[in-house]
């Protein structure tokens, strides 16, 4: 019984779909941007492959599908969501 819960837990954690693709985006979003791989490949800077990179990674956040969690209040929002928007009306 211990180990079916245990199990349970950790097949709940892995994200599928948009999330992860989101994930991998954003990965490498930071390896392109702190590798300055657009500075050093010609081409990828042309067509601007950071920003690319960026608008896909945020598509896929924002598109993505809600995770199944217990219910929440009404009111209440999810913690990550709630970061993010004090740090958008912070900047």
């Amino acid at each position: 019984m211990k180990t079916q819960r245990i199990q349970h837990g950790v097949r709940s954690l892995r994200e599928h779909g948009a999330r992860n693709a989101a994930f991998y985006l954003f990965c490498a979003f930071i390896i392109s941007y702190f590798g300055r791989l657009a500075k050093r490949v010609p081409l990828l800077g042309a067509m601007h492959f950071d920003l690319v990179l960026a608008v896909l990674a945020l598509l896929a956040i924002v598109f993505a599908p809600p995770k199944t969690r217990a219910p929440r209040a009404r009111n209440e929002m999810d913690p990550v969501a709630k970061r993010l928007c004090i740090l958008l009306a912070y900047i």
